[in-house]
């Protein structure tokens, strides 16, 4: 086995080549994104065997108590892509290599999202842990196979809403950025939610800047005023459900069931295949599952990988956390 660790613009792009297919939070693009963001830095590992490989980005991060490091994945759905043939006799020695070359290289422990489509199965079912499932769009089917799968009440509430003259659609100005981030950090406070989900502006000016991707802010209007705004990216075969929130005071009238079924219908026409609606809060079957649910009756599963790189570390590190907690790593657990 042979370990290319990637970190230049040119080569992460070419390696993402010789996969056969990829989604935005695999770039290197989104990776400086996140870089910039904090979240750390961008690592693209390739594990090359005889006919084929695997790519793998990953964020490499400084530990606190130690001199060590740790791996997580940006933010979404990223998950290792495989190239060529693999065997699967040969899933073993790529591991133990892969985790082998971390080992040396002063990792703790490894975290990574997965991909709802793009995670590879060959790699072995040990390799990943279930934690709940994401609403999906088929879009290679008719516009009325589609809708058939709202549910009652979002087709009335669709209408409703085009009836009052909220009118959606993508913009890419300064003040729909503005609009945006206005809606979804008071989305985010009215949940409490963790500073996690809060981003500077120019996280989301990076998202609209990147070359590899294309991203969008839709906006709903009623009026002169922004009621809804969300931001969608799409790749590859994908579009992805990214950021929304409602501005106070609208939320009775559930405007991103319009924002939702506007996005599907240019994704449609656009010629993608998915549209990648996620899951719950922390990947639970909550209220906010059920509402995407109401969209499509298909879902994938949400997997995510956790590998423990250096066991003696790991748990010195982890010695501190007196709270029961599955949050891994778990010496991280005090600041999640």
């Amino acid at each position: 086995m042979k370990i290319n660790e990637l970190t230049g613009k040119n080569e992460w792009e070419e390696a993402l080549l010789k996969a056969s297919c990829h989604d935005f939070y695999h770039t290197w693009d989104f990776h400086q994104i996140s870089r910039q963001n904090g979240e750390g830095d961008p690592r693209l590992f390739e594990v090359r065997a005889q006919h084929g490989g695997i790519l793998f980005p990953l964020l490499s991060r400084p530990i606190a108590g130690s001199s060590l490091r740790d791996l997580s994945s940006v933010y979404g759905y990223p998950s290792p892509l495989t190239y060529g043939l693999i065997n699967r006799d040969e899933v073993p020695g790529l591991w133990d290599a892969l985790l082998s070359h971390l080992f040396q290289r002063g990792y703790v422990s490894l975290f990574s999202r997965c991909h709802p489509f793009l995670t590879p199965e060959i790699l072995g079912e040990d390799a990943y842990s279930h934690c709940g499932r994401v609403v999906v769009i088929s879009l290679d089917r008719s516009e009325q196979e589609q809708r058939n799968e709202y549910r009652t009440n979002h087709r009335r509430d669709i209408s409703r809403l085009e009836q009052l003259g909220v009118v959606c659609q993508p913009e890419s100005s300064a003040r729909s950025l503005a609009d945006f981030m206005a809606n979804y950090e008071a989305t985010m406070r009215s949940v409490e939610a963790a500073p996690y989900y809060f981003f500077p502006k120019s996280y989301y000016q990076g998202l609209l800047a990147a070359r590899s991707f294309d991203t969008r802010v839709y906006s709903c209007t009623l009026g002169d005023r922004v009621i809804c705004s969300g931001i969608f990216v799409f790749c590859g075969q994908f579009v992805q459900y990214h950021l929304g929130g409602t501005a106070p005071g609208f939320a009775h009238l559930a405007p991103t069931k319009l924002m939702f079924d506007t996005v599907r219908k240019d994704a449609c026409r656009m010629g993608y295949r998915h549209f990648c609606l996620g899951g719950g809060h922390g990947s639970q079957e909550d209220s906010l599952f059920r509402f995407k649910a109401g969209f499509s009756s298909e879902t994938c599963d949400f997997r995510v990988i956790r590998k423990v790189i250096n066991p003696d570390e790991y748990q010195r590190l982890s010695a501190s956390v007196a709270i029961e907690t599955s949050y891994f790593p778990r010496y991280r657990a005090a600041l999640h």
